[in-house]
């Protein structure tokens, strides 16, 4: 297949096909949650292989289950998070401070 026949075809492909597509019209009033806090439960306290403080910003209630975000803070020295995986969901991790 040609590249511009590739190109013309993938972009077409969500409008042939409107169910691929999931548009969140969702609205609401917005919300802000500031370093350290937690939206829902203030700080929550894993155990488990290592210990961590977590602090939900957004959770699937303010997303209808389409996002979870949350900030972890790391107490367990020279551990990290087990290697694992998710086989509906998305992971990704963003350090603002130390070594990962």
């Amino acid at each position: 297949m040609k590249r511009r026949t590739f190109m013309l075809a993938t972009l077409a492909l969500p409008f042939s096909m409107p169910n691929l597509l999931h548009w969140n019209t969702q609205t609401g009033p917005g919300f802000k949650v500031s370093a350290g806090e937690g939206r829902y439960h203030g700080h929550i306290q894993s155990m488990g292989v290592n210990t961590n403080i977590i602090d939900i910003k957004v959770s699937g209630k303010d997303t209808d289950g389409g996002l979870l975000l949350f900030e972890q803070n790391q107490l367990t020295p020279g551990k990290g998070t087990p290697l694992h995986m998710h086989l509906s969901q998305d992971e990704g991790f963003y350090v603002l401070e130390g070594e990962f």
